[in-house]
């Protein structure tokens, strides 16, 4: 019977990465100029900032914060998700203010046709109960995805991303190269 279950669970997981590799194609330009922010205020964020700085990703606004006011010119959205309870604390936010930044921002997006690029780092460790709450409120308004593939252990991000573009990373690091092969 362990044959058995090992190979289904391999069965399903080489579908279900199959799919999400083949969304990868349908991966829309990073256009700049683009906002760059957090919900959660984890510091996945700044990690973010720095691999897309060495993928020479331009024009790239950095605000942890940022509100519907700040979208301007923006031509692409970079969210990261995951909650820091030390970001929350230094930032002066919790859960609920953090969401409804979070959906004004998602929902002024939307208004403008401002493409959403959520992205998640943090592993599966990184999406401990906060942080999956935070997902729950941005994930489905994601127009792509770029996800460690070790926060994606339980199919959520395949799930979400339904059949919307979906890039899983080996590792974080992976990130340089794919800002860099899908921004203008």
């Amino acid at each position: 019977m362990t044959k058995l279950h090992t190979l289904l669970a391999t069965c399903a997981l080489t579908i279900g990465l199959g799919s999400a590799f083949a969304a990868a194609a349908d991966f829309p330009k990073i256009n700049s100029p683009v906002l760059l922010t957090s919900v959660g205020q984890s510091p996945d964020c700044n990690t973010v900032k720095v691999l897309a700085q060495k993928a020479k990703l331009a024009d790239v606004n950095f605000k942890p914060m940022a509100t519907d006011a700040d979208i301007g010119d923006a031509k692409t959205i970079v969210v990261t998700v995951g909650v820091s309870h030390k970001g929350f604390g230094v930032a002066g936010v919790n859960l609920e203010t953090e969401s409804a930044r979070s959906k004004a921002l998602i929902d002024a997006a939307k208004a403008k046709h401002v493409p959403i690029v959520l992205v998640h780092i943090g592993g599966m460790e990184g999406r401990e109960a906060m942080s999956q709450k935070m997902l729950d409120v941005v994930a489905p308004s994601g127009d792509a995805y770029i996800v460690y593939a070790q926060g994606n252990g339980d199919g959520y991000f395949n799930k979400v991303a339904g059949e919307k573009p979906l890039i899983l990373a080996d590792k974080p690091m992976d990130l340089i190269k794919i800002f860099a092969e899908h921004s203008k």
